[in-house]
């Protein structure tokens, strides 16, 4: 079993490697994928490390943009109602579809890798937050594809709300932006 799942793009893997390392030497039980055997089913082990995790921590970048896999562990982890730690790694790390999934969450920005210390001391303290939850805390931790029939918080409502807007404004700029192309024709 572990407890913290890393997902990153391949391009990414040496500072996922040494976050790895160094969460380990803090006690921590690290999910990497070069752990998957030759011959093994990827999907499934991903699949069940993800289950398993009480964080994800995931490295965001312009390497990451162009990565199907991040998009679907982060997809998966918030399905499952994990603690989801966003990292960026660079000034790319926002311009990407991923990044509306986690911008809600409180993401370290790591300058340089000398700095993921930083990265472990923030994922220590949110898997011992994690960690004291009550189990029946529905507020924090919500069961997987659960739906309450109390009203969302104020802050949930406009975080989906800025989702809205976000999506009818990319949609107005792609139908603004074929609408100049037709009109050049």
């Amino acid at each position: 079993m572990s407890n913290v799942f890393i997902s990153y793009a391949r391009a990414d893997s040496s500072i996922a490697h040494a976050l790895s390392e160094m969460l380990q030497a803090e006690g921590q039980t690290v999910f990497f994928d070069f752990a998957i055997a030759s011959g093994e089913d990827f999907s499934r082990n991903i699949e069940k490390a993800l289950a398993d995790a009480s964080a994800v921590v995931v490295l965001l970048s312009e390497n990451s943009n162009r990565s199907r896999f991040v998009g679907a562990e982060i997809r998966s982890a918030l399905q499952a109602g994990k603690v989801v730690i966003p990292v960026l790694l660079d000034d790319e790390a926002t311009n990407n579809w991923v990044w509306p999934l986690v911008s809600d969450r409180n993401a370290i920005r790591l300058e340089s890798p000398n700095e993921i210390s930083k990265v472990v001391k923030q994922v220590n303290r949110a898997i011992s937050l994690e960690e004291t939850l009550p189990e029946d805390s529905l507020m924090m931790k919500p069961p997987p594809f659960a739906r309450s029939t109390a009203p969302a918080p104020a802050s949930a409502r406009r975080s989906v709300a800025s989702r809205w807007v976000t999506l009818l404004i990319a949609i107005f700029s792609a139908l603004a932006g074929a609408l100049v192309m037709w009109l050049r024709r």
